[in-house]
């Protein structure tokens, strides 16, 4: 943008960057629906800059295309259902900076290693993968996804730093691509995890370390996996269903809902260290065909388990 300029806007016909973009100042308004603006190397918006990329999504399947990194440290915004698609087959980093006001609409990852360099909002869906290949890192960086993560494909990297996820997380997707999160280090704070899909995929959550704060369900479905190494910790406040497997290793799992909660599912669930900390209380649920064991400690810190018919061994 030019010194003088305080906003450019494109509204007709999109345009291309055959190498990096960079918006120092002002604000560049991106509305042309023709096609996709494409940038071939990086974007960058510095502290005095605006992109405000406004193309609804749903209604003209166009978005803005950034095959480099991404490094929002002003404004990154929309006024509508907008896309912001990452597509490099490289290594590349994304952020959309410590502003309250900036965040991406819908993000999708492609093919690439994406890895957060500062703070990465996301307001609607967040794809991480989307029908590809590739792996998204965390590292010790905070990434916040308003509106769920659907991984299709590839893996998402829970490394350190803090993932927070309304409207859960999905691993894997209906007659999609083989898919994994790799919790190792940091904490994952969700409403809920869903492993697996109801059309035959490969979905797996690896849980090695940190801590997974699960606000409601988590569910396995069959031929798909949560396995645990080490000594990670979850904690789960709704429903744990397990049609698939579970690995405990020497994980320690707390239930720690506020209303009843239960343990559900075709499969038998082997815990290492289990915990009830729910004055509630946690029920074996009746439709449960598998039985339950617990191999190390089992804990009533702050309520009572009821297994009715079913088997609970210690």
């Amino acid at each position: 943008k030019g010194a003088n300029a305080s906003t450019i806007t494109s509204t007709t016909h999109f345009f291309n960057v055959s190498n990096n973009l960079t918006v120092t100042q002002g604000n560049l308004i991106l509305q042309a629906t023709d096609a996709d603006y494409t940038i071939t190397n990086d974007l960058t918006v510095a502290a005095n800059g605006t992109l405000t990329h406004s193309v609804n999504w749903d209604t003209y399947g166009k978005a803005l295309v950034v095959n480099g990194s991404i490094a929002i440290d002003g404004i990154f915004t929309y006024t509508t259902r907008s896309t912001v698609w990452m597509k490099s087959a490289a290594a590349e980093t994304v952020r959309t900076g410590a502003n309250a006001a900036s965040a991406f609409s819908i993000f999708l990852l492609n093919n690439g290693s994406f890895t957060a360099s500062g703070p990465l909002s996301i307001n609607d869906n967040f794809w991480a993968m989307f029908g590809s290949a590739g792996s998204f890192h965390t590292s010790t960086q905070t990434v916040t996804a308003n509106a769920g993560v659907l991984i299709n494909g590839g893996t998402v990297f829970i490394d350190g730093g803090t993932l927070n996820v309304t409207n859960g997380i999905q691993v894997g997707y209906t007659n999609g691509l083989a898919s994994t999160i790799n919790l190792s280090s940091g904490t994952l704070n969700t409403d809920g995890v869903v492993v697996g899909a109801a059309a035959p995929i490969t979905a797996t959550f690896t849980h090695s370390g940190g801590t997974a704060n699960i606000n409601g369900a988590l569910t396995i479905f069959p031929t798909d996996a949560y396995n645990c190494t080490g000594s990670p910790v979850i904690n789960i406040k709704g429903t744990w269903t397990n049609n698939g497997t579970f690995t405990p290793a020497t994980s320690q799992v707390n239930f720690t809902g506020t209303t009843p909660q239960s343990i559900a599912g075709s499969s038998f669930t082997t815990f290492n260290n289990l915990n009830i900390a729910n004055a509630s209380g946690v029920t074996r649920a009746t439709t449960t065909t598998g039985s339950t064991n617990v191999n190390n400690t089992l804990n009533f810190s702050g309520g009572l388990i009821t297994t009715g018919s079913n088997t609970l061994t210690v």
